[in-house]
């Protein structure tokens, strides 16, 4: 899931301001594959385990040393809509465990483009280890 420029971005009780994009991605951490006798292609297929990984990727548009810190774990809630209406928002919500924070220099310094990213590597984590750790719910109301 890409989400460009999101309307607001809650990192426990921190509201993250100037971010560019948030990425949700879902990967196999471990995959069961079972063939049969009758040819060389898999028959099932299952994924028992999976990580869920967000990644905020901000502008820096001065300086800051407030990120936080790997291993830094609290509720991460974002809201995003078609248009800047409230019709159609939906909130995002997530514990989230802090993995990597990385910087990059863009060499590009302009009124649009200050030059510096930070992306903030997250693991999603359940509340009970079978729940969907990402809870996605109306927000047209206009709250975060």
């Amino acid at each position: 899931m890409l989400i460009l420029n999101p309307q607001a971005v809650k990192f426990g009780p921190t509201t993250w301001e100037d971010v560019a994009a948030i990425t949700i991605d879902r990967a196999a951490e471990r995959t069961i594959l079972e063939w049969t006798d009758s040819g060389p292609h898999p028959a099932l297929a299952d994924v028992p385990e999976q990580l869920v990984t967000i990644k905020v990727t901000r502008r820096l548009l001065r300086d800051d040393l407030s990120s936080p810190a790997p291993g830094q774990s609290a509720e991460l809630v974002f809201c995003t809509s078609p248009t800047a209406a409230q019709g159609g928002r939906k909130r995002a919500r997530a514990t989230v465990v802090v993995t990597s924070v990385v910087h990059q220099l863009t060499g590009q310094r302009s009124g649009a483009d200050p030059g510096a990213l930070r992306t903030i590597t997250m693991l999603c984590i359940s509340s009970d280890g079978a729940a969907d750790p990402i809870t996605i719910e109306d927000a047209s109301d206009g709250s975060l």
